[in-house]
């Protein structure tokens, strides 16, 4: 079987080690003989190559150790330590494009680049921006092209490119862009990953709250939530709650000043998460992609999404989607715990450089900033 091994990487710089360290998991090389492993024989003898899309996101692209050692002869980053064995194998195994640069230093718009394979000035995204398949610049998507060359497209985990379609009513409706996808939000709300920040908390260990609101939870091995929020500071008897929860996961938030430093208050951007290696976020999503190459044709169900198994007489266009290292960084105990002796060099942001970003990516690294976190924060 013979695989297109497209190996992404976005770009985002913020202040914090732990988008140095936390690199592209295991999973990926996991899902690499999966593939091979289940994947049907028919498939693997169609006459046209199989493609499997691999996107990381918001990943630095000096954390990967084969990358840094062909361009610089050194296999660590300017900043730190870094590993990436998986990806270090793959890239033995395959080509390593060194003269590549980020279109977008964002998480959505770098994924839009690359579904679409235009610049930010010519698709309009630039942030988080809605776009509708059917204005006169659209063009078609990458899948999209795959499927006009006869490939089945599957997708699995996050998307991150927002695009609409007009209906015969007149009316908005989500525009598709692969056959089948299994998406994160729903996997999310399903319960069915290691964090989450949808749903209503309306009460917490039996004390019901008066006025219930959302926050963000944490799954525990036994398939309990544990949930933080900042409104629980103020209910009695969960005084003390948030602080329990951000110490038990070493979370660390995002906060504006000093002042505004407090427990269960402000996004996540790293901690530890409560589940095993295998079962996080990223770790749920390859697991359904193993399955869709499994399962030949069967029918298949994960929460609310149904799919199909991967069907043995078409060529395959298959992307999977990776949260890591995106935030919240909440890997396994077992990989912060290697880390935790490493020290970084934390990068700041370059006033001319920032003055060359379009107004969207100014605002975005304006909400990021970190470099008013302690030391201790930082690193």
């Amino acid at each position: 079987m013979v695989f297109s091994w497209i190996i992404y990487a976005t770009y985002r710089a913020l202040n914090t080690k732990d988008y140095m360290k936390y690199i592209f998991p295991a999973s990926v090389w996991a899902i690499a003989f999966a593939v091979t492993a289940f994947i049907a024989p028919e498939v693997q003898a169609a006459s046209k190559p199989n493609v499997l899309w691999i996107i990381t996101d918001d990943h630095r692209y000096d954390s990967i150790r084969a990358f840094n050692k062909a361009m610089t002869g050194e296999e660590m980053s300017p900043l730190g330590y870094v590993e990436s064995p998986h990806t270090d194998r793959l890239a033995e195994m395959g080509t390593t494009f060194l003269n590549t640069y980020c279109h977008a230093q964002g998480c959505a718009p770098s994924r839009a680049s690359m579904h679409y394979g235009r610049y930010p000035h010519r698709s309009g995204i630039y942030e988080f921006e809605w776009f509708n398949n059917m204005v006169e610049h659209a063009q078609l998507s990458v899948p999209e092209q795959m499927s006009k060359l006869g490939y089945q497209t599957f997708h699995v985990g996050k998307m991150g490119v927002r695009v609409r379609t007009t209906q015969p009513n007149g009316r908005f409706g989500m525009h598709k862009k692969y056959d089948q996808s299994i998406f994160h939000h729903p996997l999310w709300i399903d319960g069915l990953t290691d964090w989450k920040n949808t749903g209503e908390i309306s009460e917490v260990n039996g004390v019901k709250v008066p006025e219930p609101g959302r926050g963000e939870w944490l799954r525990t091995p036994e398939g309990e939530w544990e949930v933080t929020a900042p409104f629980l500071n103020s209910v009695p008897g969960l005084e003390d709650h948030n602080r329990t929860i951000d110490e038990k996961y070493e979370i660390l938030r995002k906060y504006k000043s000093e002042k505004d430093h407090a427990y269960g208050t402000g996004e996540i951007i790293g901690g530890v998460s409560p589940l095993p290696e295998g079962k996080t976020r990223d770790g749920v999503y390859t697991a359904q992609m193993v399955r869709f190459f499994k399962n030949p044709k069967q029918p298949m169900k994960i929460g609310s999404q149904n799919f199909t198994g991967v069907d043995p007489d078409k060529p395959v266009f298959a992307y999977i989607g990776y949260d890591f290292p995106h935030t919240p960084v909440l890997p396994p105990k077992s990989y912060r715990d290697r880390f935790a002796t490493k020290q970084y060099t934390i990068p700041k942001v370059d006033p001319a450089e920032f003055d060359k970003l379009p107004p969207q990516l100014q605002k975005l690294v304006k909400m990021s900033a970190s470099e008013h976190y302690s030391d201790e924060d930082k690193q």
